[in-house]
């Protein structure tokens, strides 16, 4: 939302009125008189690379921070005083306690929230479990290589008396193994909107794992003073897939960079200050026992008079940037203690008796009931091809699995990655897993998830879609949701360039950050065809109120291998894809003129292709707004159209197609052969059968329906028996 614009809608984590609240509440706020300006909010991340290479990722933190101070008013100034003031309470906690029977160390229950799009960043259960120890061995000085810390840090380096563990119970009481898989696009995105499913920061502490991240960045995490309040949807830490752990997708060089994110989280700063530029001027951390630094990106040991007289720096911190980080020191300890026996952001919950009681950090919990999710090798295929089902049930390991695949036809499984081979019966086909241990079942259903394509194409060039006909989808059309989030091209009969109707994709409505969505056309029969042409128009307008919150994009493909490859044909993108303007609401097309015609010129060789299929592709803006786009009027247009011979005399053509119902069949005969039409409805139902009898070789053209035979609008299917060979086409009769 946009203060003076109520209807615009952003792809945001908060709710519509979370700038009224944070002014509201910052009139209400008394500041504290305390401020430490080494402590600023910005932070950092932990930017290693591959050893071999000592590649230096750029950091995130300064940018994500900007971004809420742009966005809140006032914010820097607030945290910095939380932030502070949160070292100062939690010092006096820990001091008031210091006779009583407060824990040496301190339990933090973790969940992992890994979001991923079922490929490598999927990583597995062992990666996380190998992160976890990496994560209590550094923070309980178990590390082997403090061996080689160097004098005078030797006898710096502290147990932090700090263990994670994963949760064993969730926010609803139920089992699990403290791993959290979410299929979203957002994994390519990895911002504070990537994080999903967000567990109560006072009973957990959260890590999201992405596959990538703006500008290189391999993660970040905010100080405890940054979220506190409403902004408690940011708190928490995101990180690519490969710094997790050292096994897997990660590596030992990469394995520390959420110990060093952990130490961002729970208050600790850069050893050269809150910036995220080491090694441009020398700076402090405002913590005793780490002595003044320039910060380093390179193992550098030899640091004697650099910033300070007769003083070594510390770079083998987990906070440094270098790659041979080792040790916490005793003071950082104590920073982090204070920010665990603080308020702020509710970190003196997490190790509480009671709810590591509540997150079943206490006692090993039994085997939990699978969480059913699947994959798929592909999902489209031609006729009489065959598809991979992978199961990635998660949580625990299932023991038995029940596949229903459910559409023109069913067929079951109970294999754990079934093969659907030698699939003959087009169409869009359902699948279902149960997946089962000794604990129990768990079910996934995935609607419409793969599509059988016919060999014999339903379209030939000269067919016209213009979305009048409600029964538009029975040609072969398919709407893809491609991540899940409800959106979908879909028909509507309230407005269209041609007639009153077309096909919208609602965006407004629910707006998601870079969402793909799809419209996939039936397949189309070119060959003998020349100077192909697809046309197509379109109507969209921007929500956006700045170009650079306009980055959406809409591009055509086409594929001769039934959905398998898609090669672009067209793109528009950003401001150029624009039609219509600004529009702050949802929009509508109010006139003609808002409808661009867009020509795509088509390969040569394509009039060799019996099966194309052409993809409409819309993605929503990576951080913005969001509006509806329509599509009507798409054509395949011909300087020539041929009539398909065939040898064998079994193919033929109807047109046009759609028509009213009155339309001609042509084909060809090579040979002497019995000819005869017959037309169902979609139910089965004979409408219309013309017998034609015994024919000679030549070129035909016959009346499509008996005389006197009215066909209702509608769709329809024509199938010719030429001979023994029998061959089906689709026929639509649109609407008066």
């Amino acid at each position: 939302m946009a203060d003076g614009n109520p209807g615009l809608k952003m792809c945001h984590p908060f709710p519509d009125k979370r700038q009224e609240y944070y002014h509201y509440t910052m009139k209400n706020i008394t500041t504290k008189a305390i401020t430490l300006a080494a402590f600023s909010t910005l932070l950092g991340t932990m930017a290693f690379a591959q050893a071999e290479q000592h590649e230096e990722r750029h950091c995130g933190s300064d940018i994500m921070m900007q971004k809420l101070y742009n966005q809140y008013p006032g914010l820097e100034a607030e945290a910095q005083a939380t932030h502070a003031a949160s070292w100062i309470e939690g010092k006096r906690v820990m001091e008031a306690n210091q006779n009583r029977s407060t824990p040496g160390v301190h339990i933090i229950p973790v969940v992992f929230h890994i979001i991923h799009d079922y490929g490598t960043e999927n990583i597995s259960d062992a990666q996380i479990l190998d992160q976890v120890a990496i994560l209590n061995r550094d923070y309980r000085k178990l590390n082997a290589d403090t061996s080689q810390i160097v004098a005078p840090f030797d006898t710096l380096a502290a147990d932090c008396e700090i263990e994670f563990r994963l949760a064993q119970i969730d926010p609803n009481g139920n089992c699990t193994n403290g791993i959290d898989r979410i299929a979203s696009m957002e994994t390519y995105v990895g911002d504070d909107g990537s994080k999903l499913n967000r567990w109560p920061r006072e009973s957990y502490m959260n890590v999201w794992v992405v596959k990538s991240m703006m500008n290189g960045v391999a993660g970040y995490a905010y100080y405890p003073g940054a979220t506190d309040g409403f902004l408690y949807p940011y708190d928490g830490i995101i990180i690519l897939h490969d710094y997790i752990g050292s096994i897997g997708t990660s590596s030992v060089t990469n394995s520390r960079a959420l110990t060093h994110e952990v130490g961002h989280w729970l208050s600790l700063p850069h050893p050269w200050g809150s910036t995220n530029s080491p090694g441009v001027a020398c700076g402090d951390d405002g913590i005793l026992d780490t002595p003044e630094t320039k910060g380093w990106t390179t193992c550098n040991l030899t640091t004697n008079d650099i910033c300070v007289s007769g003083v070594d720096e510390n770079v083998q911190n987990y906070m440094e940037y270098a790659y041979c980080s080792r040790m916490f020191t005793y003071d950082q300890k104590d920073a982090m203690h204070y920010a665990l026996n603080a308020s702020a952001s509710d970190r003196n919950n997490l190790w509480t008796t009671a709810n590591l009681a509540a997150t079943g950090c206490l006692n090993t919990q039994p085997t939990c009931i699978p969480h059913a999710d699947f994959d798929i090798n592909r999902t489209n295929v031609c006729e009489g091809g065959s598809v991979t089902l992978t199961d990635e049930s998660w949580t625990s390991s299932a023991t038995s699995w029940q596949w229903t695949i459910t559409g023109p036809t069913t067929l079951t499984s109970t294999s754990q990655n079934p093969v659907l081979s030698n699939l003959t019966v087009p169409g869009t086909y359902n699948v279902q897993l149960i997946a089962t241990n000794s604990a129990g079942s768990d079910t996934m259903d995935k609607p419409y998830y793969f599509t059988v394509v016919p060999d014999q194409a339903v379209l030939t060039p000269l067919y016209s879609e213009s979305f009048e006909d409600p029964n538009w989808y029975w040609l072969g059309y398919e709407s893809v949701d491609r991540y899940g989030n409800g959106t979908r091209f879909d028909r509507i009969s309230t407005v269209g360039y041609t007639g009153t109707s077309s096909a919208l994709l609602n965006v407004y409505s629910n707006c998601l950050s870079g969402d793909v969505d799809e419209l996939i056309t039936p397949t189309y029969d070119m060959r003998f065809n020349t100077g192909l042409q697809l046309t197509f128009r379109y109507a969209y307008a921007t929500a956006a109120t700045a170009t650079d919150l306009n980055t959406q994009s809409f591009r055509v493909l086409s594929s001769i291998d039934c959905g398998q490859t898609w090669v672009q044909r067209w793109t528009a993108t950003q401001a150029n894809m624009v039609t219509a303007g600004y529009c702050a609401q949802p929009y509508i097309p109010s006139s003609q003129s808002q409808w661009e015609l867009v020509t795509v010129n088509l390969p040569a060789n394509f009039n060799t292709m019996s099966n194309v299929r052409f993809k409409f592709e819309y993605t929503s803006p990576e951080d913005g707004v969001g509006n509806n786009l329509y599509i009507d009027d798409i054509n395949i247009l011909s300087t020539n159209v041929g009539i398909h011979e065939n040898n064998s005399g079994a193919s033929f053509d109807v047109y046009p197609n759609p028509g009213d119902g009155n339309s001609t069949i042509a084909y060809t005969l090579d040979k002497n052969a019995a000819v005869k039409c017959d037309i169902t409805d979609v139910s089965g139902r004979v409408v219309s059968s013309v017998n034609y009898g015994e024919q000679g070789p030549g070129n035909y053209t016959m009346p499509m329906v008996a005389s006197g035979t009215n066909l209702a609008a509608g769709t329809y299917m024509i199938t010719m028996t030429i001979g023994d060979v029998v061959t089906t086409r689709m026929y639509v009769v649109t609407a008066e």
